[in-house]
């Protein structure tokens, strides 16, 4: 149901109804006033009041506080002297309680003369309740007051101690014996003994006689609870130089009596407590005192029995002694506790833990305040009441010219502005009053013209004319102008000339602007002047002779701004000025009149912008773009601000029309792609009024998705005030589509570059800019981001040698027109060392053929090249062994007949001296023959090895002495054998000539002396050294060293130190196979050896030798004195070379052996299927025929199970040798051998050994 408003003037006529009259307000608020004032000097007294009593409380605290302390120190230093001087007595100073003649056992009289001096110490302290002196060996005498003597407790006492009549004094014995009581009378006369020999008292247990006993001075203990009397005090005691303890026991009761000196108000509550809540001392004493009485004593220092505060049935002395308790510090301010708040306060007194407790009730502090409040609001009242007969006459008084004015004023409203009869007033302030409502009047008549001509007129003109008329009439002008313009920027726009002299100008613009005109607009208001009539700077009132007296008022609409001026003049002759009045009138319509011609030309302003909208809004319905205007709120509702504006193109391009989008909201063109965050971001910028360009997925009507690309900007108005939402939205759908698809294809790009294990780069020509993926890091070490972002950080990194092939090679492919480049060169890495590098570059052009970008990758073959080296060398080795092999194997089927026929002619020339010198030099030139193919074959891997387990631990010392002799004097030598050095498996006869070849380098490379040192140790070769180096199989090693300290040599020597022939000896002073020797041999052995030298460090040979799996070497088989002969075992020889066969069948049936010899394989196989006996097979291993030595040996095995086998051959092929049948190897007697080696040979393999 819809809710009826209130009108705008319901509240005005509700409040107009309460209104009462000037003299009823004028006495209301003198009567307000004066009871404000004696309210606020009561409630001023009341606060100083209770201030002051708040503060003279404090004061009394702190006071009761003070007493309560000086009270304690007083007490405190009443017993420590007493204690001192009965320290000092002779009673004291006696070992014993005997001996100072008091006692159990003394003379009764002896007995009461020496408890003078304790009668003389307690006489002389009101407050000491007892003296007391304790011995070493545990006597005790004490004297006590129990009469006149016993200070405020003596009824007490009495009744505690039953005590007879007329006992002045208690007299306390103790010792071994048990206790006695003496009652004495004032002389110390004995009235009455009572004996308790039952009870002991040994004072050596009391706290104050430890405590005095292990102190230097007099000790004061924490007060506490009296044994006999029950009464709260202290003990003071000293030890005297005999060992006994004098001390004295006081009263804190004068303390209690103390305390009430500082309670401002009766229900004061004030105590001394310790930190564990005892109270010693009440200003209620009666209230403490029954308390101590009713209970009875366990003995001294017994705080349980002292009472605590809550036993006092006191909140606020229990809430206080907590808080002491808690929280030892001091305390001040207000507590409610029980119902009721107290002013409270804690104060320490001592070292002890003790504290001053004290609590007043606030209500009863606050009476005497609260009194003078009360009364100073009775006098208030009764002065207000007098003063309302006064006031209300008063208030008559000053009311009545003012009610005659408001009669005056309600005649101007009813637009009565005709003239009254003056005022009779003898105030002369009301008289100026009425004279100036009276001008007032003849303005308004003057205004209300003005305001007519105002609603007459349309244009400026008109507005300008009749305000110079009513102007003109209102100060008796004749003449008037009016100019429209600031004055500062040009001519004025308008002129209007208003008068009936002839030599008056006529109306309209002019060309310059006249001096008064700037005068006037420079001005803060209305003013009045005079000037000569014929003055030029008068402009168009100028004129005729004589003076002018002047009327100026600038006009200013919307603040400062100066639209124009207006100026009227009448003859000065008279003496006759401009009224005040009139000057009023001028002041109260220069702004109406400003803001009409305002007006007037904002319309005609307006018109002309509508034209211009006209045009404007043509000229958007014939773009493209969106055009879409809402309101500027709200923001914040559900559906945002409506549409009011679209144009043409959102119709085409969402399928809304017009009528459909205003007063819908831009959210009608929305979906379920349309991103919310960035909603979220558009709305967040409208809340705060700020301009937003974003892109968004929005929707047509039939449902088809557009991107569209908005410029949100907000619309104000001439004040400021936002009034619209302007955007402007371009369909980026195609261009979306386009960013896409490179989005797709920049990710793809990521991707592959994350991917690959190259480096991937990408050059932009135009900038210079070279991007570079993470693969420059992990590949090369060079961080990405902190490389050169330009074509230097590849180019600096370029090998210096390498560098200008390289970066010509690429610009002459850029700035040609090819498309794609590559290049193989050497880059540094992050450590500093090269990495070679196989760089792919693609160009990327654009239409007119210039490059653009430029897209590569960089891979890393320094692996691969490396590999390729080692292949490259390993198969140039492999071709020169496989040359030098077959080389060796023709020339040792050569020297086996020349070395056999040699040893023939040697033992059959023996008697000949002439020819036995030659046979021995073709023999010796056979071995020199024989050694070389033997190196030859050692490098080619193809000499006949056979390895055994070798002890390198004994083989290294046994070749010391040879090789001194080979080394020269000037060269130091040393042999190291790590302990627990394994066997290897190599044939120990090569291994000796290994160590012996690198011996004799090392000595050539020391000329001039030095240090050669071998050395043997285990170590194990790991799958990744295997993998850095080829033909490595990782596993367990025997490594033998041999380093020298000699000249070294330069890498590119180094790389060639295993090829064969190579030497950089001089010629006859090398061969250049030592050291491919040696590493034919290990390499043949399964092992694997390294060269590491330097120019000027030295060279040091690492031979690998496998591990042999047995433990200790086979012993060495004795050598033979004599060839052995044969005993006609029949042998099978084949031999395709005919001088060979020849030769060792003459050999073989020399030794007495019956030997069948045939060429070939097949021939050999077929004697073997025959039924001839055959005891050894001897065959040659390469031959042709289809068939090699392995091959028949293998196929005779199969006929003829066990059937002995010797092999023979200059060209060992490991392949051919090795495995058999039963992948046992075969024996191999290798070329060119010698007949003692051939008779050896076989007889072992038939033999069996």
């Amino acid at each position: 149901m819809p809710v009826a408003k209130t009108p705008p003037l319901a509240g005005m006529t509700l409040l107009r109804g309460w209104r009462a009259p000037l003299r009823v307000q004028i006495g209301a608020l003198f009567l307000t006033l004066l009871a404000a004032v004696s309210l606020a000097l009561g409630v001023v007294a009341s606060r100083q009041s209770r201030a002051l009593v708040d503060e003279a409380t404090m004061a009394s605290f702190a006071g009761a506080a003070d007493l309560a302390l000086q009270e304690l120190r007083r007490l405190e230093g009443t017993a420590r002297n007493a204690a001192e001087a009965l320290a000092a007595d002779p009673i004291a100073q006696a070992a014993t309680a005997e001996e100072s003649r008091v006692g159990l056992h003394a003379p009764m009289g002896d007995s009461r003369a020496d408890l003078h001096s304790l009668a003389a110490i307690l006489r002389a302290g009101s407050d000491i309740s007892a003296a007391y002196v304790g011995w070493p060996n545990g006597d005790f005498v004490l004297l006590r007051p129990v009469g006149p003597l016993a200070g405020r407790q003596p009824d007490v006492l009495a009744r505690l101690l039953s005590l007879p009549a007329g006992a002045i004094w208690l007299a306390q014995w103790s010792s071994e014996g048990g206790q006695r009581f003496d009652y004495l009378d004032g002389d110390l006369g004995l009235i009455e003994t009572r004996r308790r020999p039952e009870f002991h008292f040994d004072p050596r247990l009391r706290p104050w006689f430890v405590d005095a006993s292990a102190a230097d001075g007099t000790i004061v203990t924490h007060p506490y609870r009296f044994f006999t009397t029950g009464s709260p005090g202290i003990s003071a005691a000293k030890r005297s130089t005999s060992g006994a303890v004098a001390g004295v026991d006081l009263s804190l009761w004068d303390l209690s009596l103390r305390l009430p000196a500082g309670r401002p108000v009766p229900s004061t509550q004030a105590v001394v407590v310790d930190r564990a809540g005892v109270v010693l001392a009440d200003a209620d004493a009666e209230r403490l005192r029954r308390i101590v009485v009713s209970r009875p004593g366990n003995g001294p220092v017994d705080h349980s029995k002292l009472p605590m505060a809550s036993e006092l049935n006191s909140p606020v002395v229990t809430a206080l002694a907590e808080r002491w308790r808690a929280d030892p510090q001091s305390f001040s301010g207000l507590v409610e506790v029980g119902g009721r708040e107290w002013r409270a306060a804690l104060a320490p007194l001592d070292t002890h833990g003790l504290a001053l407790a004290i609590a007043a009730a606030t209500d009863e502090l606050g009476a005497g305040p609260n009194a003078i409040r009360d009364r100073l609001l009775l006098v208030c009242a009764l002065a207000l009441a007098l003063a309302v007969p006064i006031v209300w006459l008063a208030a008559r008084l000053v009311a009545r010219p003012v009610e005659a004015f408001a009669r005056e004023a309600e005649a101007v409203a009813r637009l009565d502005f005709s003239a009254r009869p003056p005022l009779a007033t003898p105030v002369a302030e009301l008289a100026r009053l009425d004279e100036s409502v009276a001008s007032m009047r003849g303005a308004l008549r003057s205004f209300d013209a003005v305001s007519r001509g105002f609603a007459e007129e349309q244009d400026s003109h008109g507005v300008l004319a009749s305000t110079l008329d009513a102007l003109m009439t209102a100060g008796e002008a004749t003449r008037g102008v009016a100019w429209v313009g600031d004055g500062r920027d040009g001519p004025p726009d308008v002129v209007v000339v208003r008068g009936d002299w002839p030599a008056l100008p006529q109306a309209g613009a002019v060309s310059a602007v006249p001096e008064l005109v700037r005068r006037i607009a420079a001005a803060d208001g209305p003013f009045a002047a005079v000037a000569a009539a014929d003055d030029p700077a008068l402009g168009e009132l100028a004129g005729g002779s004589g003076r002018l007296a002047l009327l100026c008022v600038p006009l200013r609409a919307g603040g400062e701004r100066v639209i124009g001026v207006l100026a009227v003049a009448r003859p000065a002759d008279d003496g006759r000025d401009f009224s005040a009045s009139v000057l009023s009138l001028s002041q109260a319509i220069a702004r109406p009149v400003a803001l009409a011609v305002d007006r007037c030309r904002l319309i005609a302003s307006q018109r002309a912008a509508l034209e211009q909208l006209r045009l404007l809004e043509t000229a958007v319905s014939r773009l493209n773009d969106l055009i879409l205007i809402t309101e500027a709120e709200p923001i914040e509702a559900p559906d945002g601000p409506r549409i009011v504006y679209v144009n043409a193109a959102f119709e085409r391009r969402t399928g809304f029309t017009r009528a459909e989008a205003i007063g819908a909201t831009p959210r009608i063109l929305q979906g379920p792609k349309t991103d919310r965050a960035e909603l979220a971001r558009i709305h967040e910028a409208m809340r705060h009024w700020q301009p937003v360009r974003s892109e968004l997925v929005n929707y047509t009507k039939d449902g088809r998705e557009m991107w569209l690309e908005l410029d949100i900007v907000p619309i104000a108005d001439a004040t400021g005030w936002f009034t619209n939402w302007v955007a402007v939205e371009r369909d980026v759908t195609e261009r979306k589509k386009v960013e896409a698809a490179a989005r797709v294809s920049q990710e793809r790009f990521q991707l592959v570059a994350q991917a690959t294990s190259d480096v991937i780069w990408d050059w932009e020509m135009a900038s210079d800019a070279i991007w570079w993926n993470d693969g420059l890091l992990t590949i090369f070490g060079h961080d990405p981001a902190k490389v050169q972002p330009c074509s230097e950080s590849w180019t600096s990194r370029i090998h210096p040698d390498d560098r200008d092939r390289v970066v010509g090679g690429i610009h002459a492919i850029i700035d040609g027109d090819g498309r794609s480049w590559m290049d193989e060169y050497r880059f540094v890495r992050g450590d500093g060392s090269f990495a070679m590098v196989i760089d792919r570059g693609f160009v990327i052009r654009d239409a007119t053929g210039a490059a653009l970008r430029m897209l590569g990758s960089m891979t890393d073959v320094t692996e691969r090249r490396e590999l390729d080296e080692r292949l490259r060398q390993s198969q140039k080795l492999e071709a020169v062994g496989q040359l030098t092999g077959g080389v060796a194997h023709d020339f040792n089927n050569l020297l086996t007949v020349i070395i056999g026929n040699a040893e023939v002619l040697v033992e059959g020339l023996a008697d000949d001296p002439a020819l036995l010198p030659l046979a021995e030099m073709t023999a010796t030139a056979g071995e020199r023959a024989a050694e070389l193919t033997g190196r030859l074959l050692a490098f080619a891997r193809r000499q006949a090895l056979e390895p055994r387990i070798v002890d390198l631990a004994a083989l290294l010392p046994g070749m010391e002495a040879l090789l001194r002799r080979t080394l020269s004097g000037n060269i130091d030598f040393s042999i190291a054998v790590a302990e627990g050095l394994w066997p290897a498996m190599v044939d120990p006869g090569q291994l000796e000539v290994a160590i012996l070849n690198l011996a004799l380098n090392a000595r050539d490379a020391m000329p001039d002396g030095g240090r050669l040192t071998i050395a043997a140790e285990n170590v194990v070769l790991d799958p990744d050294y295997a993998r850095a180096h080829q033909e490595v199989t990782p596993g367990s090693y025997v490594m033998l060293f041999v380093a020298d300290t000699g000249t070294g040599m330069p890498p590119d020597v180094a790389d060639r130190a295993f090829d064969p022939f190579f030497t950089t000896k001089e010629v006859g002073k090398g061969s250049g196979l030592g050291l491919s020797m040696v590493y034919g041999f290990v390499k043949q052995s399964r092992g694997h050896a390294i060269i590491e030298t330097g120019v000027g460090v030295g060279t040091t040979v690492r031979l690998y030798l496998p591990r042999a799996n047995a433990a200790r070497p086979a012993a060495p088989v004795a050598a033979p004195t004599r060839p052995p002969t044969g005993a006609a075992e029949h042998i099978l020889l084949v031999e395709d070379h005919q001088l060979v066969r020849e030769n060792a069948l003459g050999q073989l049936l020399a030794l007495g052996y019956r030997v069948t010899a045939v060429a070939t394989g097949p021939e050999g196989l077929a004697v073997v299927e025959g039924p001839a006996d055959i005891d050894l097979l001897f065959t040659d291993v390469i031959m042709p025929g289809g068939m090699n030595g392995r091959q028949l040996a293998d196929a005779a095995r199969r006929l003829r199970p066990g059937l002995p086998v010797l092999l023979t051959s200059g060209y060992a092929d490991q392949g051919v040798i090795e495995g058999g049948p039963e992948d046992a190897g075969y024996p191999l007697l290798s070329k060119p051998y010698r007949r003692d080696g051939l008779a050896a040979k076989v007889r072992a393999v038939l033999d069996g050994r």
